[in-house]
Parts: C-alpha cells; sequence; structure tokens
C-alpha cells in the first residue's frame, strides 16, 4: 500500500444552488403540485415528494408522467419558476461564505444537480439564470 502523501492546491469550489446557496424547496414543490395538477395528476404531500425526488425522473414514475407529460411539465416548470424567484431565499450563511472565499482568492463555481436529462452535475438550467439576476451577489 502506497502511504505517500501529496498536496493538492485547491482554487476552486463548487456548490449546489439549490438547498445550499438557496432555499427553493417551497417553490420547487409548489410548482411542481401545480404542474401535476394541471397535467390530471394526483397531488401528494412534501415528505412524499422529497423521498421521491432525486432522480427526477422517480417522481416522475411516482405521478404517473408519461414521455409526452415528462417534457411538458419540464417546460412548464422553467416557465412557473421564474415567475416565483421572490420566494427563494438565500440561505443565511451563502453570501458570507462566497465573499471569504473571493477574499481568499478562491474562485466559487455553481451547479444545479437535478436536470431531468442529465446524469450528476449539469449547467443551471436557463430560470437559473433568472436566480443570478435575482441574487446579484451570486
Amino acid at each position: 500500500m502506497n502511504s505517500e502523501v501529496h498536496a493538492v492546491k485547491l482554487d476552486t469550489f463548487l456548490f449546489d444552488l439549490g438547498g445550499v446557496l438557496v432555499n427553493d424547496l417551497d417553490l420547487n414543490y409548489d410548482t411542481s403540485i401545480r404542474i401535476f395538477k394541471m397535467l390530471g395528476k394526483r397531488g401528494f404531500t412534501k415528505e412524499e415528494y422529497l423521498a421521491n425526488l432525486m432522480p427526477i425522473q422517480n417522481l416522475y414514475k411516482f405521478v404517473g408522467l408519461n414521455e409526452e407529460e415528462s417534457r411538458e411539465s419540464e417546460r412548464l416548470f422553467k416557465q412557473f419558476m421564474t415567475r416565483g424567484l421572490d420566494s427563494i431565499v438565500i440561505q443565511p450563511d451563502a453570501k458570507p461564505t462566497l465573499e471569504t472565499l473571493k477574499e481568499r482568492g478562491f474562485e466559487a463555481r455553481v451547479g444545479y444537480s437535478i436536470s431531468p436529462r442529465s446524469r450528476g452535475w449539469t449547467s443551471i438550467p436557463d430560470w437559473h439564470s433568472h436566480i443570478f439576476r435575482h441574487c446579484r451577489w451570486l
């Protein structure tokens, strides 16, 4: 077994946007309920939502969406999320943490991990660019 220790220089930190830098859970949940009801699907509790959210395909299966309905859900989700930005709560330590990292010469990058078509990290969906404009310090 190799016991060598290698120093690694960190210069960038990667943060998930939803649930880490901002609390968008209520907006996500309320938007999902609204869309699924529009598509004729049943409602569900926030606990059921959280239990079936990751990956998003689990939630689609849980409420019984077919592939066409899933695509329509994604389209509507982006549309409705941009309208609800005022309800997003910035996490209390997010801004000071990012400012401290910047002062110390680090870069901070943001990703969003719940893209319906991705596996893992993805670029930020269009509606998240609206969050950046809304939260100018990000």
